[in-house]
Formats: C-alpha cells, sequence, structure tokens
C-alpha cells in the first residue's frame, strides 16, 4: 500500500509537473502574440487554396490576417465562434455594373453585393466605365464603401468621347482612344473591356481592338470581352475575340460566357473546346457565368445591329416602312436564334409601372390598341411569313423602344451548358448585377443570390463542384486572374476579406418573382477587418476601397467609424 502511494506520488508529481509546463509554456506563447482586434475560431478555414484541418482559424489585426491555423487562445478585442461553419476569404464578383451607384463624396451602398459574402466588385464591364477612372476612384478614398471596388476601362466610354456621333475611327481617332485608355490604366484600371453587341462598340473593327488590346498589354493588363454575338453566332464571335489577344499579347477574359439562342445550344461543348484549344496553343484565357438561366439586359439589344443605336432609332419609330424593315430582321433573326415567338422576353424595368414583370406578348395583348391609333398606326394584316401574333408582339418592342426602352429579362439558356461551363477550371463567377436595393419594383435575381446559389444548389445539391473549387473560383482564382494583389487568399499580410457562412443552410432565396431576397446561412462578412455584416444583418460601416491595378500597397487599414445598426437581412 505504502509502495503504491509511493509511486503514485511520484508520477502525480510528474503528471502536474508536465500540466505546470504546459499551462506556462501555452501562457508563454498567448503573452508572445499581441491583442487581436477579431480572432474567428472553431471554424473550416479555406485559405483560397485548401481547407484547413478543422477547428482552425483566423486573426485579425489592423485590417490584415495575421495567423490563420490554431488560434485558440489568443488573446483579441472580438471573437467569433465559427462552429460548423466555413470561413473563406471574401468572394469577388468580376462582373459588376455599378457606376451609377457610386457618387463623389458619399459612402458607395452595395447591400445586395455584401449580404451574399462578395467583398470586392470588379465594375467597368461590357464596354461601359467611369469616364474620368482616377476621379472616380479618388472619390471613393474618403467616403469608402461597403465593399472594395475595381473597375476597368470601357471601349464603349471612351470611343463615345473620343467619337461622339461618329462610327468609323480615323488613325487619329486610334491615337486619342489609346491615350485615354493609357491614362485610364496608369489611373489604376485594371484592364479594357469591350461590349460588341452594344453601340458604339458593334461599329469597331477588330484591328481597332488590338489597337487598344495592345496598350494593355503593355501594362500586362487583361482584355475582358462581352462577345460581338452570344447566340448564333457565337463561336465566330469568340474566334474574333481569340484573334484580337493573340495578335495584341494580351490576357483574355470572357464576360459571362453562354450561347442564347435554343437553335445553338448543342454547340456549347465546340465553343468549351475552342477555349481549351486556344489554351493549349499559349493563350492566357479565362471567362466567367452568372448561375441563372436568364439574361438580362436592354431592349435594344433585339434590334438588327446596325440599329442599335436607340437615340438615333427612337426618332424614326413612327415611320411605318422602317418599322416594317426592323420586323422583317427581327423575325428572321427570332427564327434563327430558335425562338418561335416573344414568350422569353420579360420586362424587368420600364417607365410604366404596369409593364413590369410581363412577358411581351402578355404586354401586346394589352396594349394593341394603341397599336392603331396615331402616331403608330399599326397596318392590319400580315407580313409574309410573320404570323399576325408574333407581328404583334415585335410592334409592341418597338412601341417600347419608342416610349423609352426597358431593361429585360430574357430566358434564353440551357440549364446543362451552364453546368459544363461551370465544369472548366478557368470559370469565374460574376452577377452582372448593379446595385440593388429594397426600393426597387424588380430586377433579376443574380443581384442578389448569385454567390449562394452557387455553394447551395451547384455544389451541396448537385455537386457540380465540390465545396473548395467552389470557393477557388469565387477567392483565389479571380484576385489571380485580374491581378487583385493581397486579396482573395487568407494569408499573414493579405487584406482581412472575409465570410463565415454555414454550408448545409447557405442559400439563395431571391426568384424573378422576388429578385431582391438576400441570402440565407450567411452570417459575417469583414471587409478590410470590420464587420459589415453581422448574424446577416447589414451594418451601416463602410471600410471598402478604391483598388487600383499595380499598386501593391492598396491593403492597408485606416480609421473606420463606429457602426450603427440596419436591419436589411436577416440571417
Amino acid at each position: 500500500m505504502r509502495r503504491s502511494a509511493r509511486a503514485f506520488g511520484k508520477t502525480g508529481f510528474w503528471v502536474l509537473a508536465g500540466l505546470a509546463l504546459t499551462v506556462g509554456a501555452f501562457l508563454i506563447w498567448r503573452l508572445g502574440h499581441p491583442v487581436y482586434d477579431v480572432v474567428i475560431e472553431w471554424g473550416r478555414v479555406y485559405d483560397g487554396e485548401r481547407m484547413l484541418p478543422f477547428g482552425s482559424g483566423v486573426a485579425v489585426r489592423q485590417g490584415l490576417v495575421s495567423r490563420t491555423g490554431f488560434v485558440f487562445g489568443l488573446r483579441a478585442k472580438r471573437r467569433i465562434n465559427a462552429w460548423g461553419k466555413v470561413v473563406s476569404p471574401g468572394f469577388i464578383d468580376t462582373h459588376a455594373h455599378v457606376e451609377a451607384s457610386v457618387t463623389p463624396g458619399r459612402p458607395f451602398r452595395a447591400p445586395n453585393f455584401v449580404l451574399m459574402g462578395v467583398t470586392t466588385v470588379i465594375t467597368g464591364n461590357c464596354g461601359t466605365s467611369a469616364a474620368d477612372i482616377g476621379g472616380f476612384l479618388q472619390g471613393l478614398e474618403k467616403a469608402g464603401g461597403h465593399v472594395n471596388l475595381a473597375t476597368l476601362a470601357g471601349h464603349n466610354t471612351i470611343r463615345d468621347l473620343v467619337l461622339g456621333r461618329r462610327l468609323k475611327a480615323s488613325e487619329a481617332d486610334l491615337e486619342s482612344m489609346a491615350e485615354r485608355l493609357e491614362k485610364a490604366l496608369e489611373a489604376g484600371a485594371f484592364g479594357l473591356s469591350s461590349g460588341l453587341e452594344y453601340h458604339p462598340g458593334i461599329h469597331a473593327t477588330e484591328a481597332e481592338l488590338v489597337r487598344l488590346a495592345r496598350v494593355a498589354a503593355r501594362r500586362d493588363r487583361i482584355y475582358v470581352t462581352h462577345l460581338r454575338n452570344e447566340g448564333v453566332e457565337c463561336e465566330s464571335a469568340l474566334d474574333e475575340a481569340l484573334r484580337t489577344a493573340k495578335a495584341a499579347g494580351v490576357r483574355l477574359h470572357v464576360s459571362h460566357l453562354k450561347i442564347a439562342a435554343p437553335s445553338s445550344w448543342e454547340r456549347m461543348g465546340a465553343v468549351l473546346e475552342k477555349l481549351r484549344a486556344a489554351r493549349r496553343a499559349g493563350l492566357t484565357i479565362s471567362q466567367d457565368v452568372y448561375l441563372y438561366g436568364a439574361s438580362s439586359t436592354s431592349l435594344d439589344i433585339v434590334l438588327p445591329e446596325q440599329h442599335r443605336n436607340l437615340a438615333a432609332v427612337r426618332p424614326r419609330l413612327t415611320d411605318r416602312r422602317f418599322r416594317e424593315d426592323l420586323i422583317r430582321q427581327m423575325a428572321a433573326r427570332l427564327a434563327r436564334q430558335g425562338f418561335p415567338d416573344c414568350s422569353h422576353m420579360v420586362v424587368a424595368y420600364a417607365s410604366n409601372p404596369a409593364f413590369r414583370g410581363r412577358t411581351i406578348p402578355e404586354i401586346a395583348a394589352s396594349i394593341s390598341p394603341l397599336l392603331r391609333k396615331e402616331p403608330w398606326r399599326m397596318e392590319k394584316g400580315d407580313a409574309p411569313g410573320i404570323s399576325s401574333e408574333l407581328r404583334l408582339e415585335l410592334e409592341t418592342v418597338l412601341y417600347l423602344l419608342w416610349r423609352g426602352g426597358a431593361q429585360m429579362i430574357y430566358h434564353a439558356m440551357k440549364e446543362e451548358n451552364l453546368e459544363a461551363i461551370l465544369r472548366d477550371p478557368f470559370t469565374m463567377i460574376g452577377s452582372d448585377s448593379s446595385v440593388r436595393t429594397r426600393s426597387m419594383a424588380t430586377s433579376h435575381p443574380r443581384g442578389s443570390g448569385n454567390c449562394a446559389r452557387l455553394l447551395a444548389k451547384y455544389v451541396r445539391e448537385k455537386g457540380v463542384l465540390d465545396l473548395p473549387e467552389a470557393l477557388r473560383r469565387l477567392t483565389s482564382l479571380p484576385a489571380d486572374t485580374f491581378r487583385i494583389h493581397g486579396r482573395g487568399r487568407l494569408r499573414p499580410g493579405y487584406a482581412a476579406d472575409i465570410v463565415i457562412f454555414d454550408p448545409a443552410r447557405v442559400e439563395d432565396r431571391a426568384t424573378y418573382e422576388a429578385p431582391l431576397e438576400p441570402p440565407a446561412g450567411i452570417s459575417h462578412v469583414l471587409v478590410n477587418g470590420v464587420s459589415v455584416v453581422e448574424h446577416g444583418r447589414l451594418d451601416s460601416v463602410f471600410p471598402g476601397k478604391p483598388l487600383r491595378a499595380g499598386n501593391q500597397n492598396q491593403i492597408g487599414s485606416r480609421r473606420i467609424p463606429s457602426a450603427r445598426r440596419t436591419s436589411t437581412a436577416s440571417d
């Protein structure tokens, strides 16, 4: 008995000594670290490249990531328990249109983006950007925003400034456009964007695009293009983009890759193989996609190419002969695309609230009496090869354009094609959205649900991508592609742009009927180390920064005003 007691005493001594040494070492380790601003612990961390072991976390100090991995016990001003949740770099939306929502001297409010986990948006897409990139970015310096903002320089914007109403560019015009682009790139634009289905870019020659893309290439900036055609002629339009990239020696990014024509849906495999072949040949090419079967753009996109300048066309629309010519061309185009009528066209926004959310055939039925009065005077009877129903629908389209146009939703894509695009490892995620607020009557659900839809539908439900790969498409891949330094990863010294979500609960709640509903399951979003979304609710703080290409020092912190809670969403 005494022997046992003596043995236990010795064992107990060494156990206690070991425990004391362990506790002492832990305290020394703990005191060797500073007091962090935020420690996120017990989560499943994705660092931009891989999933860290369960129970890992992130320590944040002065707006930057200071430590990832084991963070238990570190001193912190604030702790966030991420048990059962994924901790990821903030999402980067590669394709947005937010220029109209940026007001100099006022915070950039982007509730729909930050509530779905986006911490950086890339705007200036489809050829349209701020005219003065330097002034645009400077205006965001002091006021900040919900999210960080990077921009491209828009070819259409530059072309319009130089040519005005003229369509053909002279050598002097090309030189002036190149100078303006150079100035925009010097101010921090991340590249050149084109929108070749829209006026005035639709009138640009391939040689013009090569000339400007070379300016971007000299600074290792990217060329981002909305192809000249995304329907029946998609492949030839892609060929043009590939030739432009090769001739200019520029990195190429294809915006919202799609085939929006039922007659050509089966060509998506050929399109993706064309991209793969170009990569094998040495070109650097990427693309983005939004995760819905409907696109959204202006109504004038349905006009014949030579008439997509609404300002010029609108005064002529009461001319019956001119309308007859347009109707014949529009009907032939619909037939080539595989659409029997205009039922795939839905008005998202028009000046007349009664038209919003209605299809073109529904509107046609309600306004047909107006089309038989002055100054419209629609002819009775059918045009050759065009049914009376289709004729009325196309007359309605032209009538809406005459009344100022409309923002539309076009149900024109195939789900299997979307999934095939997603499987390509060079595909990123872009919403193609502007800022959306509760005051808006209607819009496309991609502006509120896009990122959550990827994680819910295409990861958890359909398994098109696994979770780490989906997160790579939202974080490090766009950061690397657009050369956004210090973002897209959770690494020491990187900006603390962080999203925390529940992979079992994340869900896109926005629909075509209720497009402004924020997602569920995204609990926290930090931008530059400041919490902008807390338990799914948006705070009135604006830590977002303007980002400039080529600027390695764009991740530092700055003084942030105290938060004021607003109740814009719930977890």
